[in-house]
């Protein structure tokens, strides 16, 4: 269980949908990841289900994990099942290929990450 989070969103590549939904109940999950950070306020938790999440799946790299999110796949099986696949620039850091930026206190477990780096 993790202590101290606000809101707790659920991301499935497979079943997600990312369109807007009127009262979004917090049990229909996203298809992206990248969605899920773009809703994510304060301090979140995004939980993942099996899955590959990449460019062929709609995310748009580099992930962002803003300060204070957890991203949280398969702990128990330390990631097997939960892949992110891909990179993407980050031009105001100059780097051409770039998987994720976690920013202050945010977090990444229970994943496998395929990509070329992160900051």
């Amino acid at each position: 269980m993790v202590q101290g989070v606000s809101t707790t969103l659920l991301v499935d590549p497979q079943q997600g949908i990312d369109q807007p939904v009127g009262g979004r109940s917090s049990q229909i999950p996203y298809k992206t990841l990248t969605a899920a950070l773009l809703a994510a306020q304060g301090k979140a938790l995004i939980r993942l289900t099996a899955g590959t999440y990449s460019r062929a799946t709609g995310e748009r790299f580099p992930l962002v994990l803003g300060a204070g999110v957890i991203v949280l796949g398969q702990e128990s099986g330390q990631g097997q099942g939960v892949v992110i696949l891909g990179g993407g620039p980050l031009p105001d850091r100059n780097i051409a290929n770039l998987t994720l930026v976690l920013e202050g206190q945010a977090q990444l477990r229970g994943v496998t990450e395929i990509g070329r780096a992160h900051v």
